[in-house]
């Protein structure tokens, strides 16, 4: 029987998703190989994806594969529909530019085989931009425990837009989601609020993944962190999380929108986003109350980059010349 099924949604990702395979293949253990399956639904690439997987599936025979090569691109809902297709008794959906650390897939393995009672587990991950030597520290900083659901919406917090980081038994996943919930960009929260509904999800603290940072877009970053984001935190009322924990929920997003927004100005990851800085101001008004950190927020927007760039750079000289003073 097979224990994990590890998911990887894939398009036009060749030049990554190699390292993220081998990541996979180097982490399973021969004499657990039977434990797994490797799926993998490439939503009709057009660059090398289609021939990089047959040379995996050349290489390592003694591995379970399932490829699914999809008639025509199904657009972000890939990512949600990988997991029909497994038969493990857990799954697990990883980017397929996500390197899987070893050593905490293996303690992964252990947790999974050994409770029983186990709902799904949330995974620790460490993002990194070129190379893993330079990966920054784990993202969560709490003990290894178990949550109940409320607790761990609190816990989470924008994270649950970030599917790779909870592996989840296979039938917590089995409702159909409606198909407006399967269109946003965010369309793979909904299933991830779906699973973490259930209790008794343990949250293990090792760092299991490296996650390389800044490397998706193509869509408008706020009208996603807040409209989408706003949605999501609908439906997790309607499924009946507390008000408490959907409040924290919301305002840890909003933390979060005010640490993009320093970033988006200090490395211009516009290029990679789409910002409308009006609309986005609009949104955190009608979306949050006024506090320190929205205001904050919608100054740092309304800031040209250009004049952003010049004061960041006289900051950091200062830095430079008085590191007492900082």
């Amino acid at each position: 029987m097979i224990l994990l099924s590890i998911c990887i949604p894939t398009f036009n990702r060749a030049k990554f998703l190699g390292d993220s395979l081998q990541s996979v293949v180097d982490a399973i253990s021969l004499e657990d190989r039977q434990l797994f399956e490797i799926v993998i639904s490439n939503n009709a690439s057009t660059d090398r994806t289609l021939e990089l997987v047959k040379e995996f599936e050349q290489t390592y025979p003694q591995l379970i594969w399932k490829v699914i090569n999809q008639d025509s691109n199904i657009g972000p809902i890939n990512v949600s529909v990988v997991s029909t297709y497994a038969t493990g008794r857990f799954i697990w959906i990883i980017s397929d530019d996500d390197l899987v650390v070893t050593q905490t897939f293996r303690r992964i393995v252990a947790i999974l085989k050994n409770d029983t009672s186990l709902s799904g587990l949330i995974i620790n991950y460490a993002p990194f931009k070129n190379s893993i030597r330079q990966a920054k520290k784990p993202v969560f900083k709490s003990k290894s425990q178990v949550f109940d659901k409320d607790n761990l919406l609190a816990f989470l917090g924008t994270q649950i837009t970030f599917l790779s980081i909870i592996i989840f038994r296979r039938e917590l996943s089995s409702r159909i989601l409606s198909p407006e919930k399967l269109e946003g960009s965010i369309s793979q929260s909904y299933l991830f609020l779906e699973v973490i509904w259930h209790d008794n999800i343990y949250y293990l603290e090792d760092n299991a993944l490296f996650v390389r940072g800044h490397n998706s877009g193509g869509y408008n970053f706020y009208n996603v962190f807040i409209i989408e984001f706003e949605a999501l935190l609908d439906f997790a009322k309607n499924l009946g999380f507390s008000r408490e924990s959907i409040d924290i929920c919301r305002k840890k997003n909003l933390v979060f929108l005010l640490r993009f927004t320093l970033s988006a100005k200090i490395n211009n990851l516009n290029r990679n986003f789409e910002i409308d800085y009006k609309l986005a101001s609009h949104l955190i008004i009608k979306n949050y109350s006024w506090t320190f950190i929205s205001i904050f927020t919608i100054i740092i927007l309304a800031i040209p980059d250009k004049v952003f760039g010049l004061f960041y750079g006289f900051i950091f000289r200062l830095k430079k010349i008085f590191p007492e003073m900082y």
